[in-house]
């Protein structure tokens, strides 16, 4: 089953997170200063603080086989503070003029300790702040994956440092979101998309794993971002296309109640952003215009293939 990472939505998503964030944090206590830890609310086996709380504040979680195992979150900035910079002082880093998000309480269960999740809740987290008209992404991030988020144009600002709140050594890095690298952002911006970063979640799919199985209905449409898959026939089992990064499929399910006609199957490993109908729905009564574009962008972008 993929592994999907999407803004929670949700009250018992929320919930999960904060049991999440408790069951690491308790691991990890003897090296917590008890005055740091008094900044943690700890209530029935779940760990929240005031950011938690404020409406500039939002959570991405990483999800499998219908379990929460990740989270991170982004709070944008305002009068009450970021919490990034109760480790690490980033205002002093960033332009007056700009607006930060701040992305902090980065809690993955062990066995999904991996580069792939890790960088894309930066992208993910990159894109929403881009949707919210943000100009940079601060975060105190684990030094292990330091190189990783450089590549995708996340700055080093200084050395590494311990955080006094989980004992943790981090790293602080800025990323300006006008030089993020990144094959779906340009898709964005090239093909006029950026009114729907937001509503995009991320998902990733193994070798020989189904995204898309004939005789479903037809929910979302995907952008191939990373790997390979192959539009197999599902009668004569022949493959009638093969999905690469910039691909556009399953479009149709947004505007018609159809079913999939072909199966989809990651021929690599698959990092494909999706859109689900009821979110661009929701899109489409309050912008039509918009909407309307979105549509005829992507089909411009679609392959010729049954679906």
């Amino acid at each position: 089953m993929a592994i999907k990472i999407s803004l929670a939505k949700k009250p018992e998503q929320i919930d999960a997170i904060y049991r999440l964030r408790h069951q690491l944090l308790s691991k990890s206590r003897d090296n917590i200063d008890a005055h740091q830890l008094r900044c943690y609310l700890s209530d029935e086996e779940r760990s929240l603080n005031r950011f938690d709380g404020y409406p500039t504040t939002s959570h991405l979680i990483v999800e499998h086989e219908k379990k929460v195992v990740g989270s991170l979150r982004l709070c944008v900035d305002s009068s009450v503070g970021l919490p990034a910079n109760l480790v690490y002082n980033f205002r002093e880093k960033i332009p007056h003029v700009s607006q930060a998000v701040s992305c902090d309480m980065y809690c993955v269960s062990k066995n999904y300790h991996n580069a792939k999740i890790a960088q894309g809740l930066i992208l993910m987290a990159s894109y929403i702040a881009a949707a919210q008209h943000a100009t940079h992404l601060v975060a105190p991030i684990n030094p292990a994956i330091a190189q990783l988020m450089q590549k995708i144009g996340c700055n080093i600002i200084d050395k590494e440092i311990i955080d006094s709140a989980s004992g943790l050594a981090i790293v602080p890095v800025i990323l300006e979101i006008a030089t993020l690298k990144d094959f779906f952002i340009d898709f964005v911006k090239r093909n006029q998309l950026t009114n729907f970063l937001g509503a995009f979640e991320c998902v990733f799919y193994e070798e020989g794993e189904y995204i898309i199985r004939a005789g479903e209905k037809g929910d979302c449409v995907y952008v191939m971002v990373d790997g390979e898959a192959n539009v197999i026939h599902p009668q004569k089992y022949r493959m009638i296309n093969t999905l690469k990064p910039g691909d556009v499929f399953g479009e149709i399910a947004l505007l018609a109640d159809g079913i999939r006609t072909a199966n989809v199957v990651a021929k690599k490993s698959v990092r494909a952003m999706r859109l689900d109908k009821e979110a661009f729905m929701d899109y489409l009564l309050n912008n039509p215009e918009k909407a309307i574009a979105f549509m005829s962008q992507i089909g411009k972008q679609a392959k010729q293939i049954s679906d």
